[in-house]
């Protein structure tokens, strides 16, 4: 027998069950027993554990909500399985209908536990018993991506966040995948730490409030950007009176210099006699004057000193430059041993072995094109930074071991020495007036 139908006339007819037929039950039909539906639904379907089963090749649950009042809510949706072209992709998803737009959709063969959601909201990526609220699980470098796409107008952006057995990162992945941050295993407690005032403690907990950076170790130094001298004079050139204060050490020079918002100065070196006891530097002053004897008053200048060894041809020993803007008079001032080095250290001059020179050279735009202003001997400055040694002689030392003889005749140098020591340093400043 075939399923029965009503026709116009309220007389039953048979249905063909092989035709496509159109039925309208407008009472609730409750099925006991489990559903087909689709064109490739047969009679002879085995449910097993199915109570509702779609089976035909283009398959769609279309919910389709009909209110049309008020503010009742009326968005479509609709149950995607697979595309339905050739060569289309496999995967379930949620369609929002009204909209156009699929905001869920799983592919097919994703792992076991690809999403996972706890009873008590804990989510798992990859693991069925997350620890966090978030818990992702891979088996190499488990990693989160935040893309900026540039939807928004914003210029496209992506980084990574990723960790494994090496260390955790984050990964500029737009910019060649650098690398700017990562943490080791095994990193101590409180390695970096930012307060709620935005100290930051390296190793403590507790960084000084009156402390930018409170370096908390006492096993450990503090290393500074190690530069060569050239590298300090190529940095010097893009900095200004805005990095005032910036430290570097000269590998070259073994010394801390700071850039002073025109030039390096040098703060203190790690070899050399005596070097507390008298500054290794010395004042210089010039008037500034063009070719037609017109003083350069209020212009950017640069000088280059030079100290020659033994005569006005002798060999150079120490080289450095100066950056320098003149007065309202063309007056210039800065100190001989504090400027940007450019051969040797200041320290290293052997004051007490030799006559010394020293060669102006003076370039009046500023540049490096620099013209010699002429050479003139010291005359007592070396002295005085001789005489520093005076002062860190012992009468203990070895040298004086050998006999009483020695050690009295070293005990009288020592006094002659800072007798002098002491005239010098009275006669320094009127001394150097005359080496402009």
């Amino acid at each position: 027998s075939g399923l029965y139908a009503q026709n116009d006339l309220g007389a039953p007819e048979v249905v063909n069950p092989n035709e496509v037929q159109v039925q309208v039950i407008a009472e609730d039909l409750i099925v006991i027993g489990s559903l087909a539906i689709g064109m490739d639904a047969s009679n002879a379907e085995s449910f097993g554990s199915d109570t509702m089963r779609f089976k035909e090749n283009n398959l769609r649950v279309h919910f389709d909500d009909t209110s049309a009042s008020g503010s009742f809510p009326a968005n479509d949706w609709r149950i995607l399985i697979n595309d339905d072209t050739n060569g289309g992709a496999n995967y379930f998803a949620v369609e929002d209908a009204t909209a156009g737009r699929v905001p869920f959709r799983i592919e097919a063969a994703a792992p076991v536990n690809a999403l996972y959601v706890e009873a008590d909201g804990d989510i798992g990526v990859g693991t069925s018993n997350p620890a966090v609220r978030v818990h992702v699980v891979k088996g190499d470098s488990p990693a989160l991506r935040l893309e900026q796409d540039g939807s928004s107008g914003f210029t496209p952006q992506s980084w990574d966040v990723a960790g494994n057995e090496t260390n955790f990162f984050i990964r500029d992945v737009t910019n060649a995948s650098k690398i700017p941050f990562k943490i080791k295993p095994g990193a101590p407690t409180n390695s970096i730490f930012i307060s709620a005032s935005g100290n930051i403690g390296v190793e403590t907990a507790s960084p000084d409030a009156n402390a930018s950076v409170h370096l908390a170790s006492t096993t450990k130094g503090f290393v500074m950007n190690k530069l060569t001298t050239a590298q300090a004079t190529t940095l010097g050139a893009s900095l200004d009176a805005a990095d005032e204060g910036m430290l570097v050490y000269d590998t070259d020079n073994k010394g801390y210099y700071s850039w002073d918002g025109t030039q390096w100065k040098a703060l203190s070196f790690a070899s050399g006699i005596g070097s507390s006891s008298v500054p290794e530097l010395f004042n210089y002053q010039s008037v500034v004057r063009g070719v037609t004897g017109d003083v350069i008053a209020n212009q950017a200048v640069s000088f280059e000193i030079s100290i020659l060894k033994g005569s006005v041809s002798g060999s150079v020993v120490f080289t450095e430059q100066h950056n320098v803007t003149t007065s309202d008079k063309g007056l210039v001032s800065f100190k001989i041993g504090a400027g940007t080095p450019v051969f040797e250290s200041f320290s290293i001059v052997e004051w007490g072995d030799d006559n010394y020179f020293m060669e102006v050279k003076l370039d009046s735009t500023g540049g490096t094109t620099y013209v010699s202003m002429g050479i003139s001997q010291f005359v007592s400055v070396p002295y005085a930074l001789r005489a520093k040694y005076a002062d860190n002689i012992s009468s203990s030392s070895p040298v004086f071991r050998e006999s009483n003889q020695k050690q009295d005749k070293a005990n009288k140098e020592i006094e002659e020495l800072k007798a002098e020591n002491k005239a010098i340093k009275e006669q320094l400043n009127s001394i150097l007036k005359k080496l402009k």
